[in-house]
């Protein structure tokens, strides 16, 4: 029985310990590995560090991306609403400098019409990164 074929078993025994200068040693005898067949003192570990533990299945990452892309979407839409609300303002912002009368009725929608689109890019924006974040995170 080869070296090898001895460790594969001291892995898995509660009476090893490691030596960084002679390698895995039994802690009961303070020697290497040098039985045939089965070690008489082998006692299985159920904490064992070394056993390797199956691979967890890849997760599927299309609904996360899926929920990006619409989101990313959904800001290239709203910004073309963004441009629409600002060119009603600048158009309102003419208006007032060249003299003609604008209500108090209009300058309080614009204003609040104005809120209403920062509040919502502010909110799509943070919630895109955190969608993006998450499906980059699985993807990576």
């Amino acid at each position: 029985m080869t070296r090898s074929e001895r460790l594969v078993s001291c892995k898995q025994c509660k009476n090893r310990y490691l030596d960084f200068n002679k390698g895995l040693l039994c802690n009961l005898t303070g020697k290497e590995a040098d039985f045939e067949g089965e070690c008489q003192d082998f006692e299985q570990d159920v904490s064992n560090t070394y056993i390797r533990k199956p691979k967890e299945a890849i997760r599927p990452n299309t609904n996360r991306a899926l929920w990006a892309q619409y989101l990313i979407w959904a800001i290239l839409g709203f910004s073309l609403f963004s441009l629409l609300s600002s060119y009603l303002q600048y158009d309102l912002l003419l208006k007032v400098q060249e003299g003609f009368y604008v209500s108090e009725h209009e300058l309080t929608n614009n204003d609040l019409r104005e809120g209403v689109v920062g509040i919502i890019t502010i909110v799509l924006y943070v919630t895109s990164v955190i969608l993006f974040i998450r499906w980059f995170r699985r993807a990576y």
